[in-house]
């Protein structure tokens, strides 16, 4: 067996029969890969939604199922999906995303070429990712041009490769699999992978497309969430900030905490129309952090230069939503840098 997918599932009855189909569609010989999907103990109807295809296409395809006894996050989920893989090579999926039929042929060949130079690749990740629900709203239009800017900067040498979905399962034993997080196992997979001498390289040649928030209050969630888990991954990970990290989160904490003074001053002294200037200036403050990130300055011009431009003047609400999102997660749990 050469190719693994492994599919971790929770809760997702309604996204996941789409995540598996596209694995079972890829034209691609069925002998030679299986789909590997683990339920992280779902209360909802995404066990009967994967065992009604399994029932469907079992003959046609390579498919295992497994389903925790508990739930144990996504980080072991993955680990036990890749424990009872046979293939040598592991491509990690998840349960809200779509990958078109050519996946498989173009990640082989490039797999393929990467084994005839010689290159000591050690984890690979496939870009662009695109918003398979890019027409439902704001935000998964500006995640999708936020992901076209990182793309373009990746292709430039410009942004460091932080993750990979792809790997030898050899190597993925031989550094001792996924830590128990529940944020970010595939960056500190890659990291432990590169420091064994092995590349991360990115593959363009191909796309995979994930389920964005449909709404603000949705993006929020899942920043705070990122952040909440910070903490964890911090200690699990012994990961240290940079200076300028350090810097940029003090800041924006200390802006916070200024404008939360700024409230209540205003409110002691019933100046509410006053009030009114908060949303003005939180807004201008993300317009800055905008006009100092580079990534942020190329979803920009992304953005005014496609027929959504309009959407340019909900850009520091986003990214508004993402820093503070992140920051009050981590105020949460107490773990600020």
């Amino acid at each position: 067996m050469k190719y693994s997918f492994v599919l971790p599932v929770y809760n997702r009855e309604k996204l996941v029969k789409s995540a598996l189909l596209s694995l079972i569609n890829q034209n691609f010989s069925k002998a030679e890969f299986e789909i590997v999907v683990v339920d992280d103990n779902s209360v909802d109807a995404s066990s009967s939604v994967v065992n009604e295809i399994i029932n469907a296409y079992s003959d046609k395809v390579f498919i295992k199922y497994f389903k925790n006894d508990i739930n144990l996050g996504v980080g072991q989920s993955r680990d036990r999906g890749v424990s009872e893989a046979k293939g040598e090579v592991i491509i990690q999926t998840e349960d809200d995303t779509y990958y078109p039929s050519e996946y498989l042929s173009i990640v082989d060949k490039e797999i393929v070429k990467l084994e005839k130079e010689n290159v000591k690749w050690g984890t690979l990740i496939v870009l662009p990712r695109k918003s398979s629900n890019f027409i439902e709203g704001a935000i998964p239009k500006l995640v999708q041009f936020r992901r076209q800017a990182i793309d373009e900067l990746t292709k430039q040498g410009k942004r460091k490769i932080i993750g990979g979905w792809i790997f030898k399962k050899s190597l993925y034993e031989k550094v001792g699999g996924y830590q128990d997080l529940k944020i970010g196992e595939d960056v500190d997979l890659v990291k432990r992978i590169k420091e064994k001498g092995y590349e991360n390289l990115a593959i363009f040649s191909t796309y995979w497309s994930h389920c964005e928030p449909t709404s603000f209050v949705k993006f929020w969630s899942r920043m705070f969430k990122q952040g909440s888990c910070y903490k964890d991954f911090k200690l699990i990970t012994g990961l240290k900030s940079s200076g300028k990290q350090k810097i940029f989160w003090l800041g924006n904490f200390i802006f916070l905490l200024a404008l939360i003074v700024l409230i209540a001053y205003l409110l002691i002294n019933y100046s509410y129309i006053k009030l009114l200037i908060i949303p003005i200036v939180l807004y201008l403050y993300c317009c800055l952090l905008i006009t100092l990130n580079r990534e942020l300055r190329f979803e920009a011009k992304y953005i005014t230069i496609s027929p959504y431009w309009p959407l340019i003047f909900l850009l520091p609400v986003y990214y508004g939503m993402e820093i503070f999102g992140i920051l009050a997660g981590r105020i949460k749990v107490f773990c600020l840098i």
